[in-house]
C-alpha cells in the first residue's frame, strides 16, 4: 500500500533557520554555484546535487544542529577507498573543497551521462521544481523531473531518457509511463499538494530561480494527468529512424515526446505546446 505523502511545512525548523541566515558552513559555497541545485525531501531533509551526484545528502536540522552525509567516493582524492581508509581527506575548510567533490562526481556521472544531462537541464532551464521524487509504493515510482508551466498553470511530471537507454527500445518505457499515469490518477491530489509545498518551502529558503521568485504561490496550478517524455542526445538521423514508432507506442501514456539534441540546452523547455513542432510532439 502506498505511503501517504505529508506536505512540507515552510515553518519547519530546517527552513526557518536557513531563512534567518543560520545556515550550515558550506551553504554560501553551494548557493552561489550555478551548477549546484538543492532538492527538498520528505521528512524535512535536503539533498545538494551537482551533475546528478549528491554533494550532500540527508541534510537535517536536529536538536539545534545541522547534520549531513557525503558518499565516500566523492570525498577522497583517489579512485579506490579501502575498508580502513580515512574518508575525510577533503575538508570543507579547504578552499577548493567544492571543486574537489565536483571533480570526483564527474568521474561517476560525466556530463555525457543521463544524470549529467539531467543536471544541465535543471541548471539551464529554471522551471524545474523537483528531481528524483520517489513515491513509496509497490511500483517504486520515481519521477526524474517536475516542471512548472507558468503560462498554463500546470505541474508536469517529466521523464528523461538518452538515446542509448535500452528502455526506449524494449518496451520498458511504456510500462514506466503507464505506472506514472496510474499513480497520478489515483494520488493526483496528494501529489499536487506536495509539489505546492515544495514550491512554498523553496521560496522560504531562497532557492527558487529568478524566473520563479516573483510568483507568490502555485496554489491554483493543476497536475497534468500524463507525464512528458524527453529524449536527449538525439541526432537528426536518430529522430528520423525512431520518432514515429516511439510516438505511436506512447500516445496512450504520455502527454507528448520532446526530442532534444546531443549538446546545448538553451531553448529547451517542457512547456505544454498547443501543437506539434519539428522536434516536439504533443498528443
Amino acid at each position: 500500500m502506498a505511503t501517504k505523502l505529508t506536505c512540507l511545512d515552510p515553518q519547519n525548523a530546517l527552513f526557518e533557520n536557513i531563512k534567518r541566515g543560520n545556515t550550515p558552513e558550506w551553504w554560501d559555497n553551494v548557493i552561489k554555484d550555478p551548477e549546484v541545485y538543492i532538492e527538498l525531501r520528505k521528512g524535512y531533509r535536503m539533498d545538494v546535487y551537482y551533475n546528478g551526484g549528491a554533494i550532500f545528502c540527508d541534510v537535517r536540522f536536529v536538536n539545534g544542529e545541522y547534520t549531513w552525509k557525503t558518499h565516500a567516493k566523492y570525498l577522497i582524492k583517489t579512485e579506490y577507498i579501502g575498508p580502513q581508509e580515512n574518508i575525510s581527506q577533503i575538508r570543507i575548510g579547504e578552499s577548493d573543497w567544492l571543486t574537489q567533490i565536483k571533480n570526483n562526481i564527474r568521474k561517476h556521472y560525466p556530463t555525457s551521462s543521463e544524470k549529467g544531462y539531467q543536471a544541465k537541464l535543471i541548471t539551464k532551464q529554471h522551471y524545474f521544481i523537483d528531481t528524483e521524487f520517489a513515491y513509496n509504493d509497490e511500483d517504486q515510482n520515481r519521477f526524474d523531473l517536475v516542471w512548472l508551466d507558468v503560462n498554463k498553470k500546470k505541474i508536469v511530471v517529466v521523464e528523461l531518457k538518452l538515446t542509448d537507454n535500452r528502455e526506449l527500445y524494449n518496451g520498458s518505457i511504456y510500462k514506466q509511463l503507464d505506472k506514472y499515469v496510474k499513480l497520478i490518477k489515483t494520488h493526483g491530489d496528494e501529489l499536487r499538494r506536495y509539489f505546492i509545498s515544495i514550491f512554498d518551502c523553496k521560496k522560504v529558503i531562497g532557492v527558487l530561480s529568478d524566473e520563479l521568485k516573483g510568483i507568490d504561490n502555485i496554489n491554483d496550478f493543476t497536475l497534468e494527468s500524463k507525464p512528458l517524455l524527453l529524449v536527449g542526445g538525439c541526432t537528426n538521423d536518430w529522430i528520423d529512424n525512431h520518432k514515429e514508432e516511439l510516438n505511436n507506442k506512447l500516445k496512450e501514456v504520455a502527454l507528448g515526446v520532446y526530442y532534444y539534441g546531443e549538446s546545448g540546452y538553451n531553448g529547451y523547455h517542457c512547456n505544454i505546446i498547443s501543437k506539434p513542432t519539428k522536434n516536439r510532439d504533443i498528443f
